[in-house]
């Protein structure tokens, strides 16, 4: 017998078989999917860690003192955004901001200064705050070619930063 017949012979192993390959599929793409999510997840710690870092080394340095710097920034993120939220907020190109900012706001939680702008359908990191960082005014800078570019400069009691 030929095996072409013996497999039309035995239906409900082809359907079986056909099952666990779509299956096997299936785990393959969301492991896939999950594996990028966390890559996007470590590079944006990586950045939040490499930033406070850099703030902090700007801040022992003497009054005065600046530094431009230049972040590798993960896909998805459109902006960065650095906000005083002590203060009104200007006119930003983002009205996620806003929406964040009032939420922060109303439960008191002031201190954090650093707010991503994510693309479309793309999970958002929490914002945060970085120690001695104080904008000089609240605003969103960028992302180009997956760069970050600002400048820091040490005013004696805190860290500003601004765009390049």
């Amino acid at each position: 017998m030929n095996t072409r017949a013996q497999l039309f012979s035995h239906p409900l192993m082809a359907i079986f078989a056909l099952i666990v390959i779509a299956l096997l599929l299936l785990v393959g793409y969301q492991s896939i999917k999950n594996l990028s999510v966390l890559s996007a997840t470590v590079e944006t710690k990586t950045f939040t860690v490499q930033f406070n870092k850099a703030v902090q080394e700007v801040y022992t340095e003497p009054p005065g003192s600046s530094r431009e710097i230049h972040f590798s920034i993960p896909p998805g993120l459109m902006a960065v955004c650095f906000i005083d939220l002590h203060n009104d907020l200007p006119a930003l190109p983002y009205q996620e901001i806003y929406d964040v900012a009032d939420i922060l706001k109303h439960n008191a939680q002031l201190d954090l200064n650093v707010f991503f702008v994510v693309s479309a359908g793309e999970k958002k990191p929490d914002p945060f705050a970085i120690k001695h960082l104080q904008p000089t005014q609240s605003f969103c800078t960028d992302i180009q070619n997956g760069q970050l570019s600002v400048v820091l400069e040490n005013k004696g009691r805190s860290v500003s930063v601004t765009s390049v």
